[in-house]
């Protein structure tokens, strides 16, 4: 399967209550509808301790789906605690192929 088009933002919240929390949103150009996505870690992760590294992955639902071009949205979400690394980028596979390389912003 081709690498997919994608948009993604990625923040860490660093706002009260406690604790600090990273999120990473985007929206994946699929075939159907019946297309889930979702972000999880990526292992190994690269070498670079500041980029954090993600694997999209596709799963299509049972059924009939109508072929209609859509987006559907992936995401993924962490609790910081004092020694997690406080990453400045991310970067998002499929397949084993890089999709991009986006910053991470900071709300505070």
């Amino acid at each position: 399967m081709p690498v997919p088009n994608t948009r993604w933002y990625a923040w860490i919240r660093l706002m009260p209550p406690q604790p600090d929390t990273f999120h990473v949103v985007g929206e994946v150009e699929v075939d159907n509808p019946g297309i889930q996505g979702e972000l999880v870690y990526r292992r190994p992760q690269g070498t670079n301790p500041q980029v954090l590294c993600l694997d999209l992955t596709l799963a299509q639902q049972p059924g009939n789906w109508a072929r209609d071009s859509t987006t559907v949205p992936a995401s993924y979400e962490t609790k910081l605690t004092a020694q997690s690394i406080r990453h400045s980028h991310i970067e998002i596979f499929f397949e084993d192929n890089p999709i991009g390389t986006f910053p991470v912003h900071t709300a505070s």
